[in-house]
């Protein structure tokens, strides 16, 4: 099962969201395999890689390979296994940002991804996308790619900004070149406790996409220690679990499986 974590507005927890929902899927016992598909690597950086910017191999040199037809290394080349969080990650650093201008002359230039993923992807149950903040050729890759997409919202008035343009280009894809793929739903993070405005950022989503889109009844609240975690390479469960937005994050993993129907069942 492919799922992408993506909103084209930056800060609203994507990264976060993708790691620490691959790691409590590695938590219960599912094969995972995490795919840094950002150029700023924050994934890649969260979950422990060091020295991203010199590493021999990440998503961006296999993605060009099968760009220019070439052989793909050995898997154990390019995919990390992460031995404290029990998962697997193709890393990514700031060499993918070339990745848009190398796709503009690819052969089937929306499909590059979905052919990698299909190289690899029976030894995974769940295969986690962490998409970049962005509209184009290279998010579309994901769109294809994936079976379901995760939206992650932050709790603030303008929630909905720039969400409609998003649900019109997976709708888009979904028409045109991935029949199969489904918004699981919208993920509201950061909020802070303020119930009033949590509420108003329901009502609003709800009045604009709710009738089209679940939306996640697990709310993620905002705390220092998320920040904490990712600065010691950890993800927020495996720092401390017992944080309210580690709770929140089990929950919302435990409410996504049940949506999609856990691989195992």
């Amino acid at each position: 099962m492919v799922i992408s974590v993506m909103n084209k507005k930056g800060g609203v927890g994507k990264t976060t969201t993708s790691t620490t929902l691959a790691s409590i899927l590695a938590g219960k016992g599912r094969k995972v395999l995490l795919i840094d598909y950002d150029g700023q690597g924050n994934a890649t950086d969260i979950m422990g890689v060091e020295d991203k910017e010199h590493l021999s191999l990440t998503i961006n040199d296999v993605l060009n390979k099968i760009i220019l037809e070439e052989e793909l290394p050995k898997k154990e080349e390019y995919i990390i296994h992460l031995e404290k969080q029990g998962l697997d990650i193709i890393p990514a650093n700031n060499e993918l940002y070339a990745l848009q201008n190398n796709l503009v002359n690819a052969d089937y230039r929306e499909m590059i991804l979905k052919q990698l993923i299909e190289e690899i992807k029976e030894e995974y149950e769940y295969v986690i996308i962490d998409c970049l903040p962005t509209l184009g050729t290279v998010l579309k890759n994901a769109m294809v790619a994936s079976d379901y997409i995760v939206l992650p919202v932050e709790a603030e008035v303008m929630a909905v900004d720039g969400l409609t343009e998003m649900i019109k280009h997976i709708n888009s894809i979904k028409k045109k070149g991935n029949p199969a793929l489904t918004i699981a739903g919208i993920l509201i993070t950061k909020a802070n406790g303020r119930t009033n405005l949590e509420k108003a950022v329901i009502e609003e989503l709800k009045e604009n996409v709710g009738m089209e889109i679940n939306i996640f009844n697990t709310q993620i609240p905002i705390t220092v220690k998320v920040k904490e975690a990712q600065s010691m390479g950890e993800t927020i469960n495996v720092y401390d679990k017992f944080s309210p937005a580690s709770v929140a994050y089990t929950k919302f993993t435990e409410e996504l499986m049940k949506y999609v129907g856990d691989v195992r069942g």
